[in-house]
């Protein structure tokens, strides 16, 4: 029981940190509210305690995924994988009776309200980074065979002698090391 509580402690801090008082209220709220109206259409639930349960746990789920548990005080199993076996479990009991599917719908309504704007966000974000490493890897190959350091003096470039060092002077340039002194000024021959 006290690992329990201190659980349940560290998910309604956590939620606290990361939304605010006023906004997780809102959120427990609103999920009590649905609890209440999916025990008032399924009278046939005795309790539903364990919705509004997963509920908390799914948003410290999608908000902290790299947050580890111990699991048996040995293993550390991060909170995303216990959130998705538990996830998969809900969803073949929805796919079983569907009964079961408008009960969870409507248990997890705020958190489905809130979770689909941030997929569909994710998802764009993730395309966009997918397109810009594309494009970035393109053009590296594309220039692949060209300098990145040519000395201002000499024009030494990293490709005709590997163990030559470069630094960017004050002036903005960047000089081979033999064109630099001691204080990094560069040395015009």
């Amino acid at each position: 029981m006290l690992i329990v509580t201190r659980i349940a402690f560290l998910i309604s801090d956590s939620l606290e940190n990361a939304w605010g008082d006023v906004r997780t209220s809102f959120y427990l709220y609103g999920t009590l509210v649905c609890q209440i109206l999916v025990l008032w259409f399924f009278p046939e639930l005795n309790s539903c305690s364990q919705y509004f349960y997963l509920a908390v746990f799914f948003i410290f789920a999608s908000l902290f995924p790299h947050f580890t548990f111990l699991l048996f005080f040995v293993l550390p199993v991060k909170v995303w994988i216990f959130a998705a076996i538990t996830g998969g479990m809900l969803l073949v009991f929805s796919i079983a009776d569907p009964k079961f599917f408008l009960i969870h719908l409507l248990a997890f309504l705020p958190y489905l309200i809130w979770a689909i704007p941030r997929l569909r966000h994710w998802g764009k974000i993730r395309r966009q980074v997918s397109a810009r490493r594309t494009d970035y890897q393109s053009k590296s190959r594309s220039l692949s065979g060209q300098a990145l350091h040519r000395c201002a003096v000499c024009g030494r470039t990293e490709i005709s002698h590997p163990d030559l060092g470069f630094r960017v002077a004050a002036d903005g340039e960047e000089y081979c090391l033999d064109h630099l002194d001691a204080d990094g000024k560069p040395i015009k021959e």
